[in-house]
């Protein structure tokens, strides 16, 4: 597996401190948005429900096409509360995207696995629900224990990676300086997971570290009042939603990178 260093976008180097972001360190990811759920245990199958095949090894398509490279992206309310953004940034970059967000959706929720599924044909795929994939997994740990949580947790990633049929993947994290309702307590184990899962793919997986993007910032400049939302009710934090835009934009410019290298 090839894995593109993470490139810090415009927005978040304009940061308060006026300092530039350091070279982010390998994490896969899925950012969502949130919804309160309760303690389902991580399942170990893929987008089509069964087990994943094994280990053989493939090797990702390289784009060769004058049309313009199709991007799936998929995610809870992070993506769904900026969807109008996520296309017109990527268009504006010259790609055909599809954005579907729910909000609430962990990686194992079956709308996330069908949409999932039906991203037959693109060449990049996003997966965003890191977010509510901690919220899952702080309360399977309740139940059964962190490592057990983590083990299930790196199965589903893995299991879905192998799944998902596009040639390379793009992963969000999860922020780690939310309010207590988001279970920061346990998104550097989220991230932990994450990052081996993404270290053990066939294929290009590029991570988005929006844990260390984010760090920093806050209700005052790019989040509303739990830290983890860029819109709430008629509120929208407009710097916040540039920052993810760009960030998950810049991850799929990686993977382009990727596949014509």
């Amino acid at each position: 597996m090839v894995v593109a260093p993470c490139v810090a976008s415009a927005a978040v180097r304009r940061r308060r401190t006026g300092a530039p972001l350091a070279a982010c360190a390998v994490l896969i990811a899925t950012t969502t948005g949130l919804a309160t759920i309760g303690a389902a245990a991580f399942s170990g199958t893929g987008v089509s429900g069964q087990p994943a095949s094994g280990g053989s090894a493939r090797v990702p398509a390289v784009i060769e096409t004058s049309d313009p490279v199709r991007v799936a992206v998929v995610g809870d309310s992070l993506i769904a509360t900026t969807t109008p953004d996520q296309q017109a940034e990527l268009a504006r970059r010259g790609y055909d995207a599809t954005v579907a967000g729910n909000p609430g959706k962990p990686l194992t929720d079956p709308w996330i696995q069908t949409r999932l599924g039906e991203t037959s044909g693109a060449a990049i795929v996003v997966i965003a629900t890191a977010s509510n994939d901690n919220l899952q997994l702080a309360a399977r740990a309740a139940e059964v224990g962190e490592a057990q949580a983590s083990a299930e947790y790196g199965r589903t990633l893995a299991n879905t990676l192998d799944r998902v049929s596009a040639p390379c993947t793009v992963i969000v994290d999860v922020r780690e300086q939310s309010s207590a309702i988001y279970q920061p307590a346990t998104a550097s184990v989220t991230n932990a997971t994450l990052r081996a899962a993404s270290l053990g793919s066939s294929r290009p997986t590029v991570v988005v570290p929006w844990s260390v993007q984010s760090a920093g910032h806050d209700h005052t400049d790019w989040f509303v009042d739990d830290e983890l939302h860029f819109i709430t009710g008629g509120q929208r934090q407009d710097a916040g939603v540039e920052a993810y835009t760009q960030a998950i934009a810049e991850g799929v410019d990686q993977c382009r990178s990727l596949l014509a290298s």
